[in-house]
């Protein structure tokens, strides 16, 4: 971003977003439901940054866990937000690992406020950073024209918080079109 013009550099920095184009043949194959919890319900407002101890929830997929879905769905607290409000620090319960880069974050009213987008080990070991994304959006829209009917399209499913392990038990968390993983080759098939 530096190399085009940027000089704040908590943009340059934290400013981790990327767009996916999906094909109008391949948006039936595709739902942005988050597994487990439903949603998102919207967009969240964090010009006022996210409370300190603030709950938070996500979800990740990494093949790294192995198969362990058990694993995926995150819970945690937001604990600082900071650089200028590009980055929101997180502990979940079970930490965003490579692979889970990109998974969306919802407060507790399932409305979307951020991306994964590190693993830290230092000053807050095993917590993540999480890219603000109404910060992105707005950052997008005013630079670029581009994509002019950029949006946030709401989950399917209605956000609910789901106890871990115990959704299965009381009628289970959303459930997403499919909750097996699918990549961009899969949707060129």
């Amino acid at each position: 971003m530096s190399r085009n013009g940027e000089t704040d550099q908590n943009a340059c920095n934290f400013n981790d977003f990327a767009l996916v184009r999906i094909d109008d043949a391949d948006k039936g194959r595709v739902n942005p439901t988050i597994p487990t919890f439903g949603g998102p319900s919207g967009l969240r407002d964090t010009s006022s940054g996210l409370g300190n101890n603030e709950p938070i929830y996500s979800y990740g997929n990494s093949v790294l866990r192995q198969g362990l879905t058990f694993l995926s769905p995150k819970y945690g607290l937001n604990v600082a937000t900071q650089n200028g409000g590009w980055d929101h620090n997180t502990y979940t319960f079970t930490p965003g690992i490579p692979g889970d880069s990109g998974s969306g974050f919802v407060d507790r009213q399932g409305r979307a406020y951020g991306v994964l987008s590190t693993l830290q080990f230092a000053p807050r070991p095993f917590s993540n950073g999480v890219a603000d994304l109404p910060l992105a959006l707005r950052y997008l829209r005013t630079r670029s024209s581009d994509f002019p009917n950029l949006r946030l399209v709401p989950g399917t499913a209605p956000f609910r918080v789901a106890l871990p392990g115990l959704g299965s038990l009381f009628g289970g968390g959303a459930k997403a079109a499919s909750q097996r993983s699918v990549t961009l080759k899969d949707l060129k098939a």
